[in-house]
């Protein structure tokens, strides 16, 4: 289990807390070391972002039932020698999904169901929503309306 140091008061606090604050009003930071990278610490049967666990603050299987394929973005060279992401390749067409995967996962693993079973559903709601959308036409997940997207595609 990872735990949390206050950034005030330096205090530790155990990651599975649902506070969002230390006692003292100060902010939470990980306390979480990666290990050195090592290719053989990817799991290559895992098709998200989860692939990398052994390189991330997460504990136990949550991830699991949560993932829907995030972080497998195509990498694509713009220019010799410079490749950027294709992020709206997404399930959800956002950058946001990897960091919204990482915190459901986190939030099971502690305790938070009620929650994370009510945000699985509206996302994959959501998601079926925007399958059936153009590009051009995002729903924005989070405001809930409907915004059309600038079209950055030239």
């Amino acid at each position: 289990m990872f735990s949390y140091v206050c950034t005030a008061c330096g205090k530790k606090t155990p990651a599975d807390t649902l506070a969002p604050v230390c006692g003292c009003g100060g902010l939470f930071e990980l306390d979480f070391k990666s290990p050195k990278w090592d290719d053989a610490k990817i799991d290559q049967k895992c098709w998200s972002i989860f692939r990398y666990r052994d390189f991330m603050a997460v504990d136990g299987d949550a991830w699991q039932s949560v993932s829907l394929g995030e972080g497998m973005t195509p990498l694509v060279e713009l220019e010799p020698g410079l490749y950027v992401k294709v992020d709206y390749t997404m399930p959800t067409l956002s950058f946001k999904d990897r960091g919204a995967a990482t915190l459901v996962a986190h939030m099971k693993a502690i305790g938070g169901e009620v929650l994370c079973a009510r945000l699985e559903r509206q996302c994959r709601q959501r998601r079926s929503s925007l399958l059936r959308q153009s590009r051009h036409s995002v729903r924005n997940l989070c405001s809930g309306r409907n915004e059309p997207q600038e079209d950055h595609h030239d």
